[in-house]
């Protein structure tokens, strides 16, 4: 009976303490950098009224980077049966770095189209792409809907605006 009670006294203590260390997992985590969902909006406006809001998020480690690419691969003539290619569309990269309670990012936008046929050269077998980019580093507060960039079309009469929201997940 003595032996018995000691063995079922290790098994409650090795219980124990088992129950009460942390996962293995939790441990190995607790390194890991933070991970921020940002959420860019590009807002398209035509004489100052809103036409077009485009939404793209992405989960962002704390000293990473995100990209997004959304576009076409126009193909043109160059020759006899030869045919090269235009990307067109969004391009947006994101790096970012924890700051306090803000977050400081590299952002890079770059939006593209083929010009409209009046624009574009009539004798020309390339098409004509049209294009706004920017580039800017900056910081922003956690949480709150920020506009980082906002460009003028030189061509069109329109406005392009950047709104990004960084919220840091748990």
């Amino acid at each position: 009976m003595p032996h018995s009670h000691s063995v079922l006294s290790s098994l409650v203590l090795l219980a124990i303490l088992v129950c009460a260390a942390p996962p293995a997992q939790a441990q190995a985590n607790s390194d890991a950098p933070a991970v921020y969902r940002l959420e860019c909006l590009v807002h398209k406006s035509n004489n100052g009224k809103r036409v077009d809001t485009r939404n793209y998020t992405l989960r962002v480690a704390d000293g990473s980077a995100g990209t997004v690419r959304v576009g076409t691969r126009v193909p043109y003539l160059t020759g006899a049966q030869q045919y090269q290619y235009a990307d067109v569309g969004l391009n947006l990269d994101i790096k970012l770095r924890a700051l306090g309670a803000g977050l400081t990012l590299d952002v890079s936008l770059e939006i593209s189209d083929l010009a409209k046929p009046p624009e574009a050269e009539a004798n020309s077998p390339a098409p004509t792409v049209r294009q706004i980019k920017t580039r800017v580093e900056t910081v922003i507060p956690a949480g709150k809907p920020t506009v980082v960039a906002s460009l003028d079309d030189v061509v069109e009469k329109d406005r392009y605006d950047l709104e990004i929201t960084g919220t840091k997940l748990e």
